[in-house]
């Protein structure tokens, strides 16, 4: 197709790169961030396994619109910050925390959901 090429691994990380600079230039460096930029950006670090980074940004888009935290359990968004956990339960049990609610972790042997909410864990899928 024209104005259309196949990507190769080389060019996917430094688009990447690419698109974490502009995201950091314009959102996160500007004296009133955006949350919904900031959401953004978090996606790109999840994807580059910064976990670390990652979390320092969702906390800042959260600190400045609570409401932020409903995008942020999208499950495709929600997909994409899993990315960063590589399964380790600590990492999952951090994330989590920060956009509460309605993550879903899976235990290694069984796709059972550990936690619906904060507040209400799961056991043997009773809501307890």
């Amino acid at each position: 197709m024209v104005g259309y090429w196949k990507l190769e691994r080389n060019d996917i990380a430094r688009l990447a790169a690419t698109a974490i600079h502009y995201l950091r230039e314009n959102v996160l460096e500007t004296t009133v961030p955006d949350a919904e930029g900031l959401l953004y950006l978090a996606c790109m670090y999840s994807y580059q396994e910064q976990f670390e980074e990652m979390i320092r940004v969702i906390d800042r888009a959260v600190k400045i619109d609570e409401r932020i935290k409903g995008q942020f359990q999208q499950r495709k968004i929600l997909q994409a910050l899993l990315c960063a956990c590589n399964s380790d339960e600590i990492k999952m049990e951090i994330l989590r925390k920060r956009v509460c609610q309605v993550v879903w972790l899976f235990r290694t042997s069984r796709a059972q959901p550990l936690y619906r909410s904060a507040e209400k864990p799961i056991q043997n899928g009773i809501e307890r």
